[in-house]
């Protein structure tokens, strides 16, 4: 299923620049490697559709920087039980009250890198 509707999102982007040349020429696609993402009916729906594929290096922590702060904020919450959402709200926002204000501004300074 999750090929199908990315073969439709494929379609769909592809139509909607259609009338801009520069933008078609350079449409590309960043994906991780998820067998979903590498199977032979993705990767023929790209070419299909005639985008560009970026390589993706495994366990980068340019391309998902979530993955790799989040790890201590896991292990925080680990063994814990929340009575309700709320309970579970607070405890993030509790959490990331504690950090440095400028720590999602070193996230922004690796995207203005790519």
């Amino acid at each position: 299923m999750a090929n199908i509707t990315r073969i439709y999102w494929l379609r769909h982007e592809r139509q909607s620049y259609r009338s801009d040349v520069e933008v078609i020429a350079r449409s590309a696609v960043l994906q991780d490697n998820a067998s979903v993402h590498t199977a032979r009916v993705s990767r023929q729906a790209l070419k299909d559709t005639g985008f560009s594929e970026i390589d993706h290096p495994p366990y980068s922590p340019d391309l998902a920087p979530s993955d790799y702060f989040l790890f201590q904020f896991k292990k925080e919450l680990r063994g814990r039980r929340f009575v309700d959402d709320n309970q579970m709200k607070m405890a993030v926002e509790s959490h990331f009250d504690c950090k440095e204000r400028n720590i999602f501004g070193r996230f922004e300074g690796v995207i203005h890198q790519m």
